[in-house]
């Protein structure tokens, strides 16, 4: 996707552009600063190690070399960066917005249209999908289509929200057959260390988990009345609030 074209987007118009002045290349206009130069052919030297999204340092490795030869900068330019390392940090947040939207795009036009929401947590490797199944293997054929991305899904019932840890691990503690419902295949490449495990192999797993319960014959849901828990929650702090109280006398 275009960066230029993805920003006016966002902006809801155009996104003005100038010429830099030694190259044949087009930079926004009022961008903070323009640093000019050529990738040079067949130069390589070390880099790193820089700390990766997994929240690890990554490896020493060999990348090319740019050669500078202009720059041009506003009066007080603002030097803006990121930090990655170990999450959060503003590159999980961005990727985590990404995935959400991408995945949920993606999900409902090509496999499953009834899926109700995605949740992807800041591991950058994790995908938590919200589903109203329509038939049986549903929820294992949206593993599939998501095996092409990262490597751990979670699939669940629509009735379950994905942002609700604590309600997931209850749906992958009762909704889930593990012998069954638990998908391993092998096919990841990751910059993480997890591989360094097992030496001799740079490919990671990926891992599926259909926890979402039979279209028939479960039992109903133990849990209070959603009108009942709107009321609670609108009184909770009434209700919490400690009350100086007094003991009774004691009867003679």
């Amino acid at each position: 996707m275009d960066e230029i074209e993805l920003a006016a987007a966002m902006r809801g118009e155009p996104y003005e552009m100038v010429k830099c002045d030694t190259l044949d290349l087009e930079v926004p206009a009022h961008c903070q600063m323009v640093i000019e130069g050529y990738i040079l052919p067949n130069e390589k030297e070390e880099e790193g190690p820089y700390g990766e999204y997994p929240g690890y340092y990554g490896p020493v490795g060999q990348q090319p070399v740019i050669e500078f030869h202009h720059a041009t900068r506003r009066k007080d330019p603002i030097y803006a960066y990121t930090y990655l390392g170990l999450p959060p940090t503003e590159t999980h947040a961005m990727g985590q917005m990404m995935g959400e939207a991408g995945y949920l795009q993606r999900l409902r036009s090509q496999t499953a249209p009834t899926v109700k929401d995605v949740y992807c947590p800041l591991d950058m490797h994790t995908i938590i999908v919200s589903l109203k199944k329509t038939y049986e293997e549903q929820a294992k054929h949206v593993i599939y289509d998501l095996w092409s991305t990262r490597s751990g899904k979670t699939v669940i019932d629509d009735d379950i929200d994905p942002r609700n840890s604590e309600l997931v691990y209850w749906a992958i503690s009762q909704r889930c057959h593990a012998s069954r419902d638990v998908m391993i295949v092998d096919g990841m490449c990751t910059i993480g260390p997890s591989t360094m495990k097992y030496p001799g192999s740079d490919i990671a797993n990926k891992m599926g988990i259909d926890a979402t319960a039979p279209l028939s014959g479960y039992p109903a849901m133990s849990r209070p009345h959603p009108e009942m828990m709107e009321r609670v929650e609108k009184r909770w702090g009434e209700l919490t609030t400690p009350k100086s109280t007094k003991l009774r006398a004691a009867r003679k």
